[in-house]
């Protein structure tokens, strides 16, 4: 089965969601249309619980929204500039997307469930979303040898964190 995904209403460009799907890797969704005009703390519980990762050009959604996001997500994908120079477009952010799935070619194949990713011009950076923490996101230059393999690498051993995560405070109630 083709992995899919779902574009926030910020980054909404047919375009880019045509281009996706014309590569035959995934399946973009457009924005839902009954969400159209929601807040992100209304749309974000009920895109999340689905299996489409979202991908947005909001850098803050997470943080801003961290208390509405299910503890069990599709994850986010957060595309933008690292050193802001001009403002993101859908255009920007496509190359920039582009550019990761390049580096990174997996990337359709790859479980982003509870994984928040940041997609910028020089790196990526990660982290969990139950255990969100911004002063604890891993990121990986894609200057660095072996980018690929550190970023599999990275979010394997925190797919392991969030199932410890989930295990032990059922294992201490004794179920």
């Amino acid at each position: 089965m083709m992995a899919s995904f779902v574009f926030d209403e910020c980054f909404d460009d047919k375009r880019v969601v045509r281009a996706c799907n014309e590569q035959a890797k995934c399946v973009a969704e457009r924005y839902p249309a009954h969400l159209k005009g929601k807040k992100d703390h209304q749309m974000l519980p009920e895109l999340l619980l689905g299996e489409s990762p979202l991908v947005t050009i909001d850098n803050t959604i997470v943080e801003e929204n961290f208390r509405h996001i299910p503890e069990s997500n599709a994850g986010i994908i957060i595309v933008y500039l690292l050193t802001p120079t001009e403002p993101v477009t859908s255009k920007l952010a496509a190359s920039l997307l582009s550019k990761f799935k390049i580096l990174y070619p997996g990337w359709h194949d790859e479980c982003w469930r509870g994984i928040c990713l940041e997609v910028t011009e020089a790196d990526v950076g990660m982290c969990s979303i139950p255990a969100f923490d911004a002063g604890k996101i891993v990121r990986i230059s894609y200057q660095q040898e072996n980018f690929a393999h550190l970023l599999q690498s990275s979010l394997e051993a925190m797919r392991s964190n969030q199932i410890k995560a989930c295990i032990i405070p059922v294992l201490e109630q004794g179920l």
